[in-house]
């Protein structure tokens, strides 16, 4: 049995996809090299575009300038915050990608590493018309033409996946397959130790 749904952590309302609501930069609890120049260059372009966001920063990235329209926090939880910006901007990792798509929210991944799901999600998003890959190493023009591609990206493209994952239930899907297994097994949930 396949289990092809995510599991999601807790869950705020939709976004509204204002176009007056800040973009959500989280890039990632872990560091990855070159993390500090991607966050840089993602601030530059929100620079130039004039666009506010908020950012994550739990790394503890240091030197960086900010724009005036840019709120940098140590943390910031997901499901309260997706609900109230306009896009997420983050590294292309399932869990903040999922979460961005089940608020309704266009994703711009910047995979930070090829030895993860980053670049196997972020081309996901981007064949499935829902979000845009841009590569690390790309300059600040290429930022700010992808941000503003993801920014208007409508949400008639991401309701329905939002919908679709806010329906489903992969924890009890992940338990039932689980029990499912060990019973045609003959095991019992005590050989787990």
């Amino acid at each position: 049995r396949q289990l092809s749904q995510p599991t999601l952590g807790r869950l705020g309302k939709l976004s509204s996809r204002d176009p007056g609501l800040p973009v959500l930069v989280s890039l990632s609890t872990i560091s990855y090299p070159d993390q500090r120049e991607v966050l840089q260059r993602i601030l530059d372009s929100l620079r130039t575009l004039a666009i506010r966001a908020l950012v994550t920063n739990p790394t503890g990235l240091q030197d960086l300038r900010v724009p005036t329209d840019v709120q940098v926090e140590p943390y910031l939880p997901h499901d309260e915050v997706m609900p109230n910006v306009g896009a997420v901007i983050c590294h292309g990792g399932h869990g903040t990608t999922m979460m961005a798509l089940a608020h309704g929210l266009p994703v711009l991944a910047v995979p930070l590493t090829r030895h993860a799901d980053h670049g196997l999600v972020g081309r996901a998003v981007d064949d499935a018309g829902i979000g845009k890959v841009v590569h690390k190493h790309s300059d600040t023009t290429a930022f700010a033409t992808a941000i503003n591609e993801t920014l208007v990206i409508g949400s008639h493209r991401i309701r329905p996946m939002a919908e679709a994952l806010r329906s489903s239930d992969a924890a009890a899907a992940a338990a039932d397959a689980i029990a499912t297994t060990r019973v045609q097994r003959g095991n019992t949930i005590t050989d787990l130790g």
